[in-house]
């Protein structure tokens, strides 16, 4: 199969972009530092049937567990 020309170029940047924003902001500090201490966590749910099946079977029982601290 023939490829358009760039378009490996193009994975290849996007692979970089990807991986950078992954590092982080490069200020050195980071969750898994020892002796810092990890206050919150955020995670993003988009909704829908994926969401729907988030909040089931991760959300809900660990607010039941835990409390709804932040919800």
């Amino acid at each position: 199969m023939k490829r358009a020309r760039g378009v490996d170029g193009l994975v290849a940047l996007l692979v970089a972009v990807v991986t950078a924003a992954a590092c982080g902001g490069g200020n050195g500090s980071s969750a898994s530092t020892p002796g810092t201490t990890t206050k919150s966590l955020v995670v993003v749910n988009t909704g829908g049937d994926w969401g729907a099946c988030q909040r089931k079977s991760f959300f809900d029982p660990f607010h039941r567990e835990n409390g709804d601290r932040d919800r």
